[in-house]
């Protein structure tokens, strides 16, 4: 094979590389922005519940804390006030996010979130079965990613089997814990997005636009 032959080869492999490899790069971003738009909508969704129930879980009435108990997890009640079209439980919208297809570079992402979500169901049935003594069962609907700076001095009340009433910070608590790595999660996630040359603001991804 001549000098020649070989050169225009060449310059034909070239041809047909370099498109598939920018097309790789563009499929992996447009994966990122797909996985992001659809995890933030199920965090919307979340939102809408938490507000939806008034955004506390403080000072309820027995029907109220019933009510809580029936849409906080499934988003339905029997006998209860009709919900608003497309309101979600925590159940539903934790497979939603079981179920969201991610590039690798949002796995941790995603794995992260679960877990929050997991937490905080556990943090609402905690308080539902109201355990004592050595077991932090406080739920605050109140507290979030965005306001945890608000709350870092305020205290909040855990009584013990032996009727005693002991004072402890807020951000010893685990519904506190889960906003605070709600919180980290979104700082490495606007940090993916930098890395990977997608701009939140563009994309429309508001809850990921640095503050």
């Amino acid at each position: 094979m001549n000098i020649r032959l070989r050169w225009v080869l060449l310059v034909l492999l070239l041809i047909v590389l370099v498109p598939l490899t920018g097309c790789g790069t563009n499929t992996e971003r447009e994966a990122i922005i797909t996985f992001t738009r659809q995890a933030l909508q199920i965090e919307t969704k979340r939102v809408e519940l938490i507000n939806w129930l008034g955004g506390q879980s403080s000072g309820l009435t027995p029907y109220q804390h019933w009510l809580m108990g029936k849409y906080y997890l499934n988003g339905v009640a029997p006998n209860a006030p009709i919900p608003p079209s497309g309101l979600e439980g925590m159940s539903s919208l934790t497979n939603k996010l079981l179920l969201l297809d991610c590039p690798q570079s949002m796995q941790s992402i995603k794995d992260s979130l679960v877990s929050i979500y997991n937490s905080e169901i556990r943090q609402f049935q905690l308080w539902q079965l109201n355990i004592a003594s050595g077991v932090d069962d406080s739920f605050y609907l109140e507290v979030n990613w965005q306001n945890l700076d608000e709350w870092e001095q305020k205290s909040w009340w855990l009584r013990y089997s032996n009727g005693g009433i002991a004072m402890r910070q807020m951000k010893d608590n685990a519904w506190y814990k889960a906003q605070s790595f709600r919180r980290d999660v979104y700082t490495q996630w606007a940090q993916i997005l930098k890395d990977n040359g997608i701009d939140p603001a563009k994309e429309g991804l508001t809850d990921l636009v640095p503050r």
